[in-house]
């Protein structure tokens, strides 16, 4: 495992460039995901209010 670990990592070390796209792309998601995904996770019925 530490071997794979050393050899992708050396493989990705040639191609450091990747690290900015891969980057933009999380964060992107990451706004699109924060955009289409509610907001509240409590359902309605459950807000804490006395009735």
């Amino acid at each position: 495992m530490n071997r794979s670990y050393a050899e992708s990592l050396r493989e990705f070390m040639k191609r450091k460039w990747l690290s900015f796209p891969i980057l933009a792309g999380c964060l992107g998601l990451i706004a699109v995901f924060y955009i289409l995904l509610p907001k509240e996770t409590a359902p309605y019925d459950d807000r804490s209010l006395f009735a």
